[in-house]
């Protein structure tokens, strides 16, 4: 019997994930030109210059994107992110987005769960993509401009509207732009004038769930995630949407409180926290915070779905 097309997807992500797990010498050997040229632009280039190097590369469901190397070197090499923790959210999103439904990418950065989720929902869907970074944004805008099923927004979400702070960080940190910079205090990449501050407008989420109720919504917001579900008050009236919010375990730092003050507001909402398994399915975690028996990544996707 011929496969359908998300176990296709989802065996060629195994594939993938197989790659980035093993040896050196196998993921040099499936693209020898690009490990070697993001090796010696990270390493010899971007100290120098700081200056990101844009590059095309195909994604494992074969749409063409763009990244800025050195950040978004695992999309280039192997067509997916590759932290374990994003390969399993990529497997729950191709087996529960389903053609018409509606997702919201918060924190979109470049856009690979923006034209993954464009790909799942086909074109009687909807994703509507939210980027506040100016400089990142940029390039989500370019990476998605072709699909008509993708709608950009360059805003922050939170729990009111109106402008904000906004900090940027150089490229190579750009995953970490964040409404709080004091968060990274103490980390070692982190120094304080590498943050550029710009002012950005603020929306909450409920300003677009009125017009397209999202079924999916991903939130990797790095210390804004409690404003983003302060705003949410329609979505959680209608009790029909999953939030997948980005959780950080084993950390004492604010950034801890911040997430898990989120989660706990999803939680006392009567949501279910939910642990997305090596396979993509859904592991139910009664006594979340705490993940007995359960093996997790300091920094892991947990599903949020209503009761």
């Amino acid at each position: 019997m011929p496969k359908d097309q998300n176990t296709i997807l989802l065996d060629q992500l195994s594939g993938l994930e197989r790659l980035a797990s093993g040896a050196k010498w196998k993921r040099f050997v499936h693209h020898p030109y690009r490990l070697a040229e993001t090796f010696l632009h990270r390493k010899m280039a971007y100290p120098k210059t700081k200056k990101g190097l844009r590059r095309k590369s195909q994604t494992f469901w074969g749409d063409t994107m763009e990244v800025l190397l050195p950040a978004g070197t695992d999309i280039y090499l192997l067509g997916t992110k590759s932290h374990d923790s994003e390969i399993r959210l990529a497997k729950y999103l191709i087996q529960n987005l389903k053609s018409g439904m509606t997702f919201f990418d918060v924190g979109a950065h470049f856009g690979f769960y923006s034209l993954l989720a464009s790909h799942l929902v086909g074109e009687t869907g909807r994703v509507l993509g939210f980027e506040p970074a100016p400089n990142t944004f940029a390039l989500y805008r370019d990476n998605v401009k072709n699909a008509a099923n993708i709608t950009a927004h360059n805003v922050a979400i939170g729990k009111e509207k109106g402008k904000i702070a906004f900090y940027e960080f150089p490229l190579l940190q750009s995953e970490f732009n964040t409404l709080n910079p004091d968060q990274y205090l103490g980390q070692s990449w982190y120094k304080p004038e590498m943050a550029k501050r710009v002012e950005v407008e603020l929306l909450t989420l409920d300003d677009f769930a009125k017009e397209h109720l999202p079924n999916i919504v991903k939130v990797d917001v790095e210390g804004a995630e409690d404003q983003v579900v302060s705003g949410i008050d329609y979505l959680l009236e209608k009790q029909t949407s999953h939030i997948v919010l980005e959780y950080h375990f084993g950390q004492k730092k604010e950034e801890e409180a911040i997430h898990a003050k989120a989660a706990r507001f999803l939680l006392q909402k009567g949501y279910q926290a939910n642990l997305i398994q090596a396979n993509g399915q859904l592991k139910p975690l009664n006594k979340f915070p705490q993940v007995e028996n359960i093996t997790v990544e300091a920094s892991e996707n947990i599903v949020f779905s209503p009761a």
